[in-house]
């Protein structure tokens, strides 16, 4: 259901893009045309009445319906927009300018084989929206803005029973929409978008049917938001979902940044509660995909949350000064060797003192804020073809091996708190052609370094607090005597684990095996 869902929404996604291209005409027939025509070909049935005076075409009682696919045999989808007029302007200057309604109903009915059916009537609505288009050739540049866009629910039907505005009361605005992109028509659609927006709020109030005292509430709200981003779309084609796109040639970028943002949910059954609450002070990212790899970086500054559970005598709350991630794959078939890379970072996590009594009631532990920081690149070779029509079924084949890993490098991994740390970088290669010494693993080569200060007296802390046995403890010191040597300072082991071409283990240069 959750893959048809992300298909569902990335074919709307794309219907509305191919609108946009649409638009990217000289005259105000041409524009209809050309968006009539676009649609068409990507499934919608369209129906209007069209009327044309002076400067302007009208167009009256626009129905652009598309039916969606279903995963189940039987089962019957579709999503309509309703249009009470359109105008399609030319202006003395060469441009277009498009003129929506203030109100623009849109309509989800979706029914399965065993006769359930779900009816969502919305309204999408709009405050000094304006549209122009100007172009050159094939090239065509769009300016909007508004003064605010809203989502809003109208209507909810489940087994054609109206559910009433209690139960499912929800909206989605946006203030203050400016934006632009430059688009153009080859083998390709061609987009260059740039969109900024002051503020973006949701609320979903839901009330369970037939289930008295169960409500949930859901708000957010993101400020300061802006957008770069490319993409390249094929002109037409029988997609059946997205991987069918991406093999086709779609390919796209985008970076954006963020003010402060906030998320919150309320959720009551049978007089119990649970509340959440979170906030940011900035976020950032960037992200490309395309048939051969995909990369995303993401980062959050200024992150605090909140949570009150009934069963929990006092609230938690957490705080941290950065949160970010980073992942890059390959994604096609190579016989050479891709580059991949993983990283995340937390840091200076701090948990509230009444989190941390929880199991140290007496202060034995330092309190000071925890950090993470992982960051690990190499190179893998991929064996199978994502976008082939057998690549389910042979990823998903325990006997069959996808990928051939070449080299892995921790480029930092340092973990810190508790007046303690850990720290190590080192990197290893991998003769895939060698799996016996290693019993089925390629072979590595290489060596990994690491510093643990602080280990010993974390030791003993945690056994003062009673979370550690002291038999265990003991058996963790026998552990470290033999694979670290003490460093320089109090409390310092340093340690070289290493593989060498032989297929031997050695830890500070003693074989291990």
């Amino acid at each position: 259901m959750l893959n048809f869902a992300k298909f569902t929404f990335f074919s709307i996604g794309w219907s509305i893009l191919s609108i946009t291209e649409a638009f990217a005409t000289v005259t105000a027939q041409q524009v209809w045309s050309d968006l009539r025509q676009k649609l068409t070909a990507n499934g919608f049935q369209i129906s209007a009445t069209e009327f044309r005076k002076d400067d302007t075409l009208t167009l009256s009682d626009l129905i652009a319906k598309y039916d969606l696919p279903l995963p189940e045999a039987d089962g019957l989808g579709s999503v309509s927009l309703t249009l009470e007029t359109v105008q399609f302007v030319d202006n003395l200057d060469g441009t277009v300018k498009i003129v929506l309604p203030n109100i623009m109903p849109v309509t989800l009915v979706l029914k399965d084989a065993i006769g359930g059916a779900v009816d969502l009537q919305l309204d999408v609505t709009q405050s000094d929206l304006e549209i122009s288009v100007s172009g050159q050739g094939q090239d065509r540049r769009y300016r909007y803005g508004a003064q605010s866009l809203g989502l809003k629910v109208r209507k909810l039907f489940l087994d054609e029973i109206e559910l009433p505005e209690t139960a499912a009361n929800s909206m989605l605005s946006v203030s203050m929409l400016r934006g632009s992109s430059i688009q153009s028509k080859s083998t390709l659609h061609q987009f260059n978008q740039v969109l900024s927006l002051d503020e973006v709020a949701y609320e979903i109030n839901i009330a369970v049917p037939d289930v008295p005292n169960t409500t949930a509430h859901f708000s957010g709200k993101l400020s300061n938001f802006s957008f770069i981003g490319n993409a390249l779309l094929p002109l037409f084609g029988p997609w059946t979902g997205p991987l069918d796109f991406l093999a086709a040639g779609a390919q796209g970028d985008g970076n954006w940044q963020s003010g402060a943002s906030q998320s919150a949910f309320l959720i009551s059954e049978n007089d119990k509660k649970i509340e959440y609450s979170a906030q940011t002070a900035a976020g950032s990212g960037t992200v490309a995909l395309n048939k051969d790899q995909f990369l995303y970086r993401g980062e959050s500054s200024g992150l605090e949350m909140f949570l009150l559970l009934d069963n929990l005598p006092f609230p938690i709350s957490v705080s941290m000064s950065k949160v970010a991630a980073n992942l890059l794959l390959p994604l096609a078939a190579s016989p050479q060797a891709e580059p991949f890379g993983f990283g995340i970072l937390l840091s200076n996590l701090a948990l509230s003192d009444m989190l941390w009594s929880l199991f140290d009631a007496n202060d034995i532990l330092p309190r000071d804020p925890l950090s993470v920081a992982l960051d690990i690149s190499g190179t893998l070779k991929i064996l199978s073809d994502l976008f082939s029509p057998d690549a389910l079924t042979e990823f998903s084949n325990p006997k069959h091996m996808p990928l051939e890993l070449e080299s892995l490098s921790v480029d930092q991994f340092e973990l810190s708190g508790a007046d303690t740390s850990l720290s190590a970088v080192g990197g290893f290669t991998f003769d895939n052609r060698d799996l016996e010494t290693f019993s089925g693993f390629p072979r590595p080569l290489g060596k990994i370094e690491a510093k643990l200060i602080g280990g010993h007296g974390l030791l003993d802390r945690l056994i003062t607090i009673g979370l550690l046995p002291k038999n265990e403890a003991m058996g963790m010191r026998m552990m470290m005597g033999m694979f670290t040597v003490p460093g320089v300072g109090d409390d310092v082991l340093d340690t070289v684990l290493e593989v060498t071409k032989k297929g031997h283990f050695l830890a500070n240069g003693q074989r291990i095996r």
